[in-house]
């Protein structure tokens, strides 16, 4: 039975993750891209907590199935976008594309960093980094190291003082690369996801309070990291708190059925869909709007993120009745 509470939290964090890509103009631009931190970490969280099972039963048919999964949609993302900045921008967008392969860097920043290839759709490092995740997962579970999972979630401090003190505080210019990717970012928050799902919730009296006080906690401490530590940082320690309380409300209210009369019926992989296709809706509207004009205007300015949200829904509804339709043709030929 699925989660329908963390449907909808994973769909909040796509959301906020158009507001990280799409800017709003000036301060409110700043503002919304950090208190939009929490979103990406949301998404790990999730992969760890669903993986709870297969790992301590070293499931790996089941945990290959999922990683095959995840490198198709990173696949056919590249390809959507190979193709898509191709028709948007011609020629020269290929020649840039591919003149990145003479470059040794990018290999290192590729397989190792899991930036895709260029930065035009660097967004898709998630999916990549999801990979190395499922692939050290598997060798985790080979080597029967499962309770590694407990202090994994400690590199975390590692990424905070990176963010926040080096490259905050102290301002030094080195590359965000070194920890937005699968082992600084991903592991910690997929291994807090994992431990979440051990965690018994209807153990302790009154825990919805707690996670309450946490959230406006989180709130707290990233209004003051954006205004002290870093106006533009990958991840703040509130970013963290607020990803771990939001996640944890969901469970607890799912558990507790808090929300059964009232809960959305949001489409599972909706939430991805805004994620990956996002990007390119922004580039696809900007370009229309720029031979008509409406690009120069500032109301345009303020609604870019949503005409992405609003693009990238239409494209999964377009893609989900398609789908309908050659399954329903499917089962007449069938029949």
């Amino acid at each position: 039975m699925r989660n329908r509470d963390l449907d909808c939290l994973r769909l909040v964090s796509a959301l906020f993750v158009v507001f990280i890509h799409i800017c709003l103009p000036g301060t409110a631009g700043e503002i919304a891209s950090a208190a939009a931190r929490f979103a990406v970490p949301v998404f790990f969280i999730s992969s760890g907590y669903f993986s709870y099972r297969l790992i301590n039963e070293g499931d790996m048919a089941k945990l290959k199935k999922r990683t095959a999964h995840i490198a198709v949609i990173f696949a056919v993302s590249l390809l959507v976008y190979i193709i898509g900045y191709t028709i948007l921008y011609g020629i020269p967008f290929l020649q840039s594309f591919f003149s990145n392969f003479a470059m040794p860097d990018m290999y290192l920043k590729t397989l190792v960093f899991n930036l895709p290839f260029t930065t035009s759709f660097g967004h898709l490092w998630f999916l990549s980094a999801l990979i190395y995740v499922y692939l050290v997962t598997a060798l985790i579970i080979k080597l029967r190291i499962t309770k590694i999972f407990k202090f994994l979630p400690f590199l975390l401090i590692l990424t905070l003082i990176y963010f926040n003190i080096i490259m905050g505080k102290m301002q030094m210019e080195v590359s965000m690369l070194f920890c937005r990717n699968f082992l600084m970012i991903g592991l910690p928050f997929f291994s807090v996801g994992y431990c979440m799902r051990k965690f018994d919730w209807q153990r302790i009296k009154n825990i919805n309070t707690y996670i309450v006080i946490l959230l406006l906690a989180g709130i707290v401490i990233n209004i003051a990291e954006f205004i002290f530590l870093s106006r533009n940082s990958e991840l703040y320690l509130g970013s963290v708190l607020i990803a771990v309380s939001l996640f944890a409300l969901a469970v607890y209210i799912n558990s507790t059925n808090l929300s059964k009369k009232s809960r959305v019926n949001i489409p599972s992989d909706l939430s991805l869909y805004i994620y990956v296709i996002h990007i390119f809706a922004s580039h696809a509207t900007d370009k229309l709007s720029t031979l008509t004009g409406f690009y120069y205007t500032s109301v345009y300015e303020w609604l870019r993120p949503l005409i992405a949200v609003v693009t990238s829904v239409a494209v999964y509804y377009a893609v989900y009745r398609i789908k309908k339709l050659f399954s329903k043709k499917r089962e007449i030929a069938k029949a």
